[in-house]
């Protein structure tokens, strides 16, 4: 049941008719510009959406006065930025074998408003050699790095301790950044100096197989379409719980680093076989930074297209989560007990009790398919017992291990 994707600037006139074609559903993505302001999934309602159709559902979901173009928080409140004297980025975009997938991504960082200091290609334990054949006839200005050691979190720190960039930004080979994407990047970091970490929206390329529907619903990678500033220290009406769940502040595929901030804290916790991102988010407000989720830096991605792949995506989200829960709990006293209380707040009332009894006793959202839930769940209960084996393993490795301040 494949899902058309379809890009709305509103600074344009509506389509007079959307033809669904082959496609079973709609699905908007509304922007003002190239800032984005929406991702509207449309109700069934036949082969064809009118122009009508089309306004109706978007002023219910973003508000007339945006759909009439009147609107002065559309556009992103960053200070006026020329790129003259901004910060110098590089790019870091680990792959392995998929030489198809990098070339796009190479694409979209050439076609960059604001050019790239320098971008590094991390070949991470390679099968062959067409990743560095494509980068040595085509791409001689990007940096080819061969890292052994498989898994993502050995490729960024090794991008890490080959780039020079004082920011350092990171994206997958199988995303496309927008082309605004470093400048509002550099934007962020220019105006804020105790900014550690900038973030941003991850839009879909494709919603064409089930599986890639079902990621979308489960909430895909978008943290919603407002500018955002975690700050370390409690403000009022502080939830103990936020700092926690790091799912809220962005994807390992759209983020973005000042290197002072990793030197000062660590690079990613190579003992960590999960959501080494997740935790390096959770780090940099630990360590007394800022972060920023800025949506016009906007990544497309290509997401996990067969049934078996997201079974796997959704046993390692719930390891990964449970594991940088673990580690909290493990080291950091000073939020030890909000993390015991979180963990057993999301595998009881969140997955037991919120989703997976009400699917067992046949209520619930029927449209989310009960063995993911139950493969979310699983990866949780594994990945506490999961962070020790890694801890393990990394140390036989030689891995360093990133421990928290004592306080």
């Amino acid at each position: 049941m494949p899902t058309r994707l379809l890009d709305l600037d509103l600074n344009q006139p509506l389509p007079d008719l959307v033809d669904l074609g082959e496609y079973d559903r709609l699905t908007v993505i509304a922007w003002k510009g190239r800032v984005p302001l929406g991702l509207i999934h449309l109700p069934d309602n036949g082969r064809t959406v009118t122009a009508e159709a089309l306004a109706r559902v978007l002023k219910e979901f973003l508000g007339e006065t945006v759909l009439n173009g009147v609107s002065e928080d559309s556009e992103s409140p960053l200070p006026a930025f020329s790129g003259a004297g901004g910060p110098r980025i590089s790019v870091i975009i680990p792959t392995r074998g998929r030489t198809s997938l990098v070339q796009g991504c190479l694409e979209a960082i050439r076609a960059q408003t604001y050019p790239p200091h320098e971008v590094l290609v991390v070949d991470n334990d390679p099968p062959d050699a067409s990743t560095w054949t494509l980068l040595s006839e085509q791409y001689r200005e990007v940096h080819y790095v061969m890292e052994p050691a498989r898994g993502v979190r050995f490729a960024r720190n090794r991008g890490l301790m080959e780039s020079r960039g004082e920011v350092v930004a990171f994206t997958d080979d199988d995303c496309r950044p927008e082309p605004d994407w470093l400048k509002i990047i550099a934007m962020a970091f220019a105006a804020r100096p105790g900014l550690g970490c900038v973030t941003g929206p991850v839009l879909p390329r494709e919603l064409e197989t089930r599986a890639q529907e079902l990621l979308e619903a489960r909430c895909g990678f978008i943290q919603g379409f407002n500018r955002k500033l975690f700050l370390p220290h409690p403000v009022k009406d502080f939830d103990p719980a936020f700092l926690l769940q790091t799912w809220r502040f962005g994807a390992g595929s759209n983020m973005a680093f000042r290197r002072e901030a990793l030197e000062e804290l660590g690079y990613f916790d190579e003992t960590m076989l999960a959501a080494e991102d997740l935790e390096m988010f959770y780090r940099i407000l630990r360590g007394g930074r800022e972060l920023a989720y800025e949506p016009g830096a906007v990544v497309r991605q290509r997401h996990t297209c067969s049934y078996a792949q997201m079974r796997r995506r959704m046993f390692e989200w719930g390891w990964g989560y449970a594991s940088c829960l673990t580690k909290v709990i493990r080291y950091d006293s000073r939020y030890r007990r909000r993390a015991l209380a979180e963990m057993a707040t999301w595998l009881w009332a969140y997955q037991v009790r919120g989703r997976i009894w009400p699917r067992l006793r046949g209520r619930g959202d029927t449209s989310y398919p009960l063995n993911l839930m139950l493969m979310e769940f699983w990866g949780a209960l594994a990945g506490v017992p999961g962070y020790f084996l890694g801890l393990q393993r990394a140390r036989r490795q030689g891995s360093y291990e990133e421990v928290y301040p004592p306080e």
